[in-house]
């Protein structure tokens, strides 16, 4: 036992008195707290220049988009402008293509019914048509508008009636009359 540091044993006995046995000086845990701190220290030192670093970044990259700000509001207005310039040509061409058909049928109604007839009221609803007006016989004006290409199963619509016309010293006897008319479902051809 006394030769403890000679030999190897099974138990670690010191027989020596504290005075007598050998100093070991404790250097493991000031070692340690020493690293600890550096590590700490280290590790601090590291993430305040990570932190600083991404605020350069940052800091840059916003002053990019302040620059660039002016720019981009430009764009964006001229991109809203060509939007309602498009939903505005839309509209314009869903005018014309509608109204170009209406003007093909007061085209028809002018050159087809005898300068006698007079339409005071005119309604287009998809394919139907309805007019209201007066002439001097208005069931001559059934077989006229069925023999035109742009209508189809034409009627009357309400009875026809018969009106006076007064116009200065002359009376004259007019109908009143209502037809509906489909158009034809394929337009005819210039």
């Amino acid at each position: 036992m006394p030769l403890q540091g000679l030999t190897r044993t099974r138990v670690g006995l010191n027989l020596l008195p504290q005075e007598m046995r050998r100093k070991v000086r404790q250097i493991a845990k000031p070692l340690f707290s020493l690293l600890v701190v550096l590590a700490l220290l280290l590790a601090g030192t590291w993430g305040v220049g990570i932190y600083r670093y991404y605020r350069n970044d940052l800091d840059r990259l916003r002053a990019e988009v302040k620059k660039r700000k002016p720019e981009v509001e430009a764009v964006e207005k001229l991109q809203k402008r060509r939007g309602e310039l498009v939903r505005e040509i839309t509209e314009l061409e869903k005018i014309r293509s509608g109204e170009a058909r209406k003007i093909d049928i007061l085209k028809e109604f002018t050159q087809v019914l005898p300068p006698t007839v007079w339409i005071w009221n005119l309604k287009c609803s998809g394919r139907d048509v309805e007019i209201s007006g007066f002439a001097d016989s208005a069931s001559e004006l059934i077989p006229i508008l069925d023999k035109s290409p742009l209508f189809e199963k034409v009627e009357f619509s309400s009875p026809v009636t018969k009106e006076r016309e007064r116009k200065g010293t002359t009376e004259r006897e007019r109908e009143r009359f209502k037809i509906k008319m489909k158009l034809e479902s394929r337009r005819p051809g210039p």
